[in-house]
């Protein structure tokens, strides 16, 4: 009896000197897997720029900072909100009721490297179309900031490489944007110059 004392008392110990392992709140990409199953469903919700955290904060009775955070900085709500808000959502997704809510789940939080999209479709290039007029704007702030004019370089190139690198980064939102992305849109800007 007295030797499983001190082996406890040593498994205690060992067990408290074990370096913390720091379990992140982020996402890698949920937000984009998020709002392609918003958009996948029939409900009739507005974009990222024109309301949709407004929208979705009210129709899942939930807080706009922590819609934010869903949409936009790859924040899931916690694991039971998570589970309500798919389940939901599959209502309104053809063919839904056939899809396991786990199977979502798990699509979101982790992406395609661990479970493949659930709704068997492409989704990059969907968000990349919805990327196009916050490209847009950056180009011409940049452009005005190089003193290019809008026919002094190939927009249709420039626009397709600032969307690929808004969607590699990450960005959805203008306050997203760095210095060091600034000036790889500019680079683009100047290799396709004419």
């Amino acid at each position: 009896m007295n030797n499983n004392v001190v082996r406890m008392d040593a498994l205690k110990q060992e067990f408290k000197s074990s370096p913390s392992v720091e379990i992140t709140e982020i996402h890698a990409g949920f937000s984009r897997r998020f709002n392609l199953m918003i958009d996948l469903s029939d409900i009739d919700a507005p974009s990222l720029n024109d309301g949709r955290v407004g929208f979705a904060a009210e129709l899942l009775g939930a807080s706009r900072p922590a819609v934010t955070d869903w949409l936009t900085k790859n924040k899931p709500p916690k694991e039971t909100s998570l589970f309500e808000v798919v389940r939901c959502f599959l209502k309104h997704i053809d063919s839904g009721e056939d899809i396991l809510p786990a199977r979502v789940v798990s699509w979101l939080r982790y992406g395609d490297e661990v479970s493949p999209c659930p709704f068997g479709v492409e989704y990059e290039e969907e968000d990349n179309q919805e990327m196009m007029p916050l490209a847009a704007s950056i180009i011409a702030e940049e452009a005005k900031e190089l003193g290019f004019g809008a026919s002094s370089y190939d927009l249709e190139a420039v626009l397709n490489l600032v969307v690929k690198t808004l969607v590699d980064f990450e960005i959805q939102e203008k306050v997203g944007i760095k210095e060091v992305h600034r000036k790889i849109v500019q680079q683009h800007i100047r290799t396709h110059s004419r």
